[in-house]
């Protein structure tokens, strides 16, 4: 709504409005108002929220016990009227096919909203299944949960695609990829069901994964709006220009605000938890930004630590789940050093070392959360210019 000021300038004779029209505005309007609205409706919605069941195997884990869980689905309702106001709804001429006349052509795939606005129904899709799982007095099992993360990412990845081939870029070479979408569509669907994991298993310590994501959304929005959506700067990098990444990175940025306002309330020790509707939201959210980037291994890059904690976690999940298909599962979970070391050598090594890690340093290495959390964002913060610098340089 705000950029069609713009407009408005043009025709009112009020040059000032015509800064509507700069996406850098817009992106900054964005955070700012999503940070404001959230900071206000957090303390004010969270009493009506289910309440955390506490968590057995995790150090402190009974200290979660009764507080406000599911949070992700008030930053994320506080989100969208922003986005209503500094995201246009209708495509751009990039996104869609017309012909002389300016009508859209039946040839190919067009869409009569725009991308970013398909794509925010799927984060929220995302949100809403996590925030059921939240609120269900049962948890969902793991194997429910798998099925329609893939379900959500793979209607995410054709809406990236549109059904048409999709340009890829990759580290250490200068080639651009023109991919058919149904491959395309794949490999989006493992990248964000990968994401949504993985930001999930993070999700265990007050203000470690929301400080995290924060880094890691604020990196791809400058990624999304002063490198693939700069014409020159993408050219001069060798990667494929992307004429609508402003637009994403509009939409990034007011989540990243949202995110800073939750994070006020989630300091240790924290008032609320953001859940399964925040960190599945978020984990979509990053996972199809991503794919916009055009380059799927950044990932690695924007989120390292994120990645190997939930990782680590997921392998060990799997492994476990393997070894219990085959008669060969665990009878009760080892809780002391002893009846670790007493465990048959194939569950040895699945309990010799915690997952997901931040449960490993709070338990082994007897960090604090406040210790875990700035470690890990230190760690954070220096692979991800190591890794930017390998997959953006050395090409």
């Amino acid at each position: 709504m705000l950029y069609l000021l713009k407009n408005l300038s043009e025709i009112s004779g009020l040059g000032p409005l015509r800064m509507f029209g700069s996406h850098l505005v817009l992106i900054c309007i964005g955070a700012a108002l999503a940070l404001s609205l959230s900071f206000i409706l957090l303390p004010r919605l969270w009493n009506r929220l289910p309440r955390d069941r506490g968590k057995a195997l995790t150090p402190d884990g009974k200290q979660s016990e009764g507080k406000p869980t599911g949070a992700g689905v008030i930053f994320f309702l506080a989100v969208l009227p922003v986005l209503v106001l500094v995201l246009p709804i209708f495509p751009s001429t990039h996104q869609a096919c017309f012909d002389a006349d300016g009508i859209i052509s039946c040839k190919g795939f067009g869409f009569l909203i725009s991308k970013e606005w398909l794509s925010v129904g799927c984060v929220y899709l995302a949100m809403l299944c996590g925030f059921l799982d939240d609120k269900a007095i049962k948890p969902w099992g793991r194997k429910k949960k798998l099925i329609l993360d893939i379900i959500v990412s793979f209607i995410a990845s054709l809406v990236l695609c549109g059904f048409k081939s999709v340009e890829l870029w990759i580290p250490f070479s200068k080639e651009i990829i023109a991919v058919p979408w149904f491959v395309y569509s794949m490999i989006a669907t493992f990248i964000i069901a990968v994401s949504m994991n993985v930001t999930n298993c993070s999700d265990g310590i007050d203000g470690l994964v929301g400080s995290q994501t924060v880094i890691s959304l604020l990196l791809i929005t400058i990624i999304l709006y002063g490198i693939v959506g700069h014409e020159k700067i993408a050219s001069y990098l060798l990667v494929p220009h992307n004429p609508d990444g402003a637009l994403w990175a509009i939409m990034t940025s007011s989540f990243v605000g949202a995110l800073l306002a939750y994070l006020w309330y989630n300091a240790e020790p924290s008032a609320v938890l953001m859940g399964d509707a925040g960190s599945r939201g978020l984990g979509m959210l990053m996972g199809l930004t991503i794919m916009v980037t055009g380059n799927p291994f950044i990932l690695i890059a924007v989120m390292p630590v994120v990645l190997f904690d939930g990782i680590c976690g997921l392998i060990k999940i799997s492994y476990l789940g393997a070894l219990k298909k085959i008669g060969k599962g665990v009878k009760k979970v080892p809780t002391t050093k002893e009846e670790i070391k007493a465990l048959p050598w194939h569950h040895l090594i699945a309990f010799a070392f915690r997952c997901p890690v931040h449960d490993h340093c709070r338990k082994e290495k007897g960090w604090s959360k406040v210790q875990v959390v700035i470690r890990f964002l230190i760690l954070q913060l220096i692979l991800i210019p190591t890794f930017l610098l390998i997959i953006f340089k050395i090409r």
